[in-house]
């Protein structure tokens, strides 16, 4: 049987050390001390995401993914 990898490893919610900039909008600060979302778009490359933001990508995420599972099915 094939290994079953997580290809979304780099998902991960972090407490930011220092005052980061939201990569969805640069309107919204993430402030040290508190929690965002961060993935890895390419390895090396973290994006970091306010938990305003997190949902919206998250959901957009969920839906792509279940598209793929649908068109696997066929």
């Amino acid at each position: 049987m094939a290994v079953v990898r997580n290809i979304v490893k780099t998902f991960r919610i972090e407490t930011s050390a220092g005052e980061r900039k939201c990569h969805v909008s640069k309107d919204h600060i993430i402030k040290p001390g508190e929690q965002h979302f961060a993935y890895e778009e390419t390895p090396g490359h973290r994006l970091n995401v306010c938990m305003q933001c997190a949902p919206a990508i998250l959901e957009k995420a969920k839906k792509h993914i279940e598209d793929i599972i649908e068109e696997i099915k066929k």
